[in-house]
């Protein structure tokens, strides 16, 4: 590849992702791009370039520009008080209609004690707000901003934008599925096998569906799901199941007819004995 020079000069931080590690680097395909670079200055501004193999010049120059930021806090429901602030993480990550970027982490922040938070300086783009909880019987159960809940749908970002007054809702009234994987009904159980449960409205399978868990079964053949949002849900267990494909569509549909269709209530608690599928193929 021919050799380029980016400069930045104010900037604080730079990143090249050659394209023969893009694919270790991230999962979304970037096309005929060689490198992209992203970087951020002391003052909150960020860029990000694209390189590409053909085209002429000696060096290119990445422009900064201001950063968005979204504040807002938690807003705790019932019991989901006793959830540890300190535990509550929040992470940005592209949509599906961001392909053409590559994502370096993404912008990750907490909460504070009084529970508000403050995203900053995150690039322009269309991004999805991921709230990652403690392990309990809480969920998210809405995400509002200006009155709409965005919980399930990405968020159109520009720079220099200022989103405020997001409300992050967590019930504590969740539901819980456990039970135990046996290789055929009534025969030895599996251990290590994938528990998957899935909404059965195609709508709210999207990456990063609040209606999709995973846990895997320990050295008795048991597995045990909490916080799962009131609604209906196919579950199954899977063998040789790879992480991430519980987020293709064409993948959930080839389970579906397998699946056992389950409607949970808030606080109710299942259990269910599941027979060990073989996951389905991908391409």
């Amino acid at each position: 590849m021919e050799s380029r020079t980016i400069t930045a000069p104010t900037a604080g931080l730079g990143l090249v992702v050659p394209k023969a590690e893009r694919a270790s680097s991230s999962a979304r395909d970037i096309g005929s791009v060689d490198v992209v670079m992203r970087a951020a200055g002391g003052d909150g501004s960020w860029g990000e370039i694209l390189v590409e193999s053909a085209g002429g010049g000696s060096g290119l120059t990445l422009v900064l520009a201001k950063g968005a930021e979204i504040t807002g806090s938690i807003v705790v429901e019932g019991e989901a008080s006793t959830v540890d602030w300190r535990r509550i993480f929040l992470d940005m990550s592209p949509s599906k209609d961001n392909p053409n970027r590559l994502s370096f982490g993404g912008t990750r922040a907490s909460v504070e004690q009084d529970l508000t938070f403050r995203i900053a300086n995150h690039p322009e783009g269309s991004h999805h707000l991921i709230v990652r909880l403690p392990p309990g019987n809480h969920y998210v159960s809405s995400i509002r901003l200006k009155g709409q809940d965005i919980a399930d749908h990405p968020i159109e970002l520009k720079s220099n934008d200022q989103l405020e007054g997001v409300a992050i809702y967590i019930a504590s009234d969740g539901a819980q599925l456990s039970g135990v994987v046996e290789q055929a009904e009534g025969q030895e159980v599996v251990e290590g096998a994938t528990v998957l449960a899935f909404a059965t409205d195609p709508q709210h399978r999207e990456f990063p569906s609040r209606f999709t868990k995973t846990t895997q079964t320990d050295q008795s053949g048991q597995f045990s799901l909490e916080g799962l949002a009131p609604g209906k849900y196919l579950v199954c267990a899977l063998l040789d199941h790879q992480s991430g494909n519980e987020w293709d569509a064409e993948y959930l549909k080839g389970l579906e007819k397998d699946s056992e269709e389950i409607e949970l209530s808030p606080r109710q608690t299942v259990e269910e004995s599941l027979v060990a599928l073989p996951a389905p193929k991908t391409n």
